[in-house]
């Protein structure tokens, strides 16, 4: 019934009441044919809840034009790999409950482009933050928190250059898009949020998993296959 009902609205994306409408992306908003409307949140990530129409009510939810963002189709070659980083995580790290919170969205800076005549900016990188409760030695449980970014490269190559980096920077190719894994302080920067407690909780903080990930000298890994995660 799930799927059926995610089919039907997906023809028919809905606004979101809690938002004037004047300033919502909708479908006429998308008229190019190399622009994307991309889901932020899964709707496979959202459908569940302790009743069949709690459950319903969120997954019919991630079909609101505030659950979508402008991307160019190029993004979507590197899908697989950007979509199934928290299925992995939950995978291959010792979860307890075998739950975990994705906050995700887009990076917005000064130089997007525009979306056609909407005025508003066509996002050129992607960021995503998974969080969960993971069982270490001795039954403890610690907080685990991972951050991401799907970019072009420039997001990246600018975060080089700010922490004077500039022989890595340097060396940075550009092209297809690519998904990275970056401290969660660094994300911070890159966005202006505010993260909180998770930056003590990323596995790119240790010293250990720096050392042998020889992160000291360049504090971002370029992620080809989910086994080069750093959990």
């Amino acid at each position: 019934h799930l799927a059926a009902a995610a089919r039907e609205v997906a023809e028919t994306q809905s606004y979101d009441l809690r938002i004037p409408r004047a300033i919502q992306l909708d479908r006429e908003a998308y008229g190019d044919a190399a622009i994307d409307r991309g889901h932020m949140v899964r709707r496979s990530e959202t459908n569940w809840g302790d009743t069949d129409a709690e459950a319903k009510r969120a997954n019919l939810d991630s079909f609101h034009y505030t659950n979508a963002s402008p991307q160019h189709a190029g993004l979507n070659r590197n899908a697989d790999l950007w979509l199934g980083l928290e299925d992995y995580i939950l995978t291959n790290a010792r979860t307890f409950g075998f739950r975990a919170n994705v906050f995700t969205g887009p990076v917005y800076s000064d130089d997007d482009p525009e979306l056609g005549t909407t005025g508003a900016p066509l996002p050129l990188s992607f960021w995503k933050v998974v969080t969960m409760l993971a069982e270490q030695e001795m039954e403890t449980i610690r907080l685990h928190a991972t951050a991401y970014v799907l970019s072009q490269g420039h997001l990246i190559q600018k975060l080089l250059s700010d922490r004077d980096l500039v022989e890595a920077a340097e060396g940075f190719a550009f092209g297809e898009y690519k998904t990275f894994q970056v401290r969660i302080r660094d994300l911070e920067a890159m966005t202006a949020y505010s993260f909180g407690a998770l930056k003590d909780a990323d596995p790119l903080e240790r010293a250990e998993v720096q050392e042998a990930r020889g992160l000291t000298k360049k504090p971002v890994l370029l992620v080809n296959r989910f086994e080069e995660v750093a959990l």
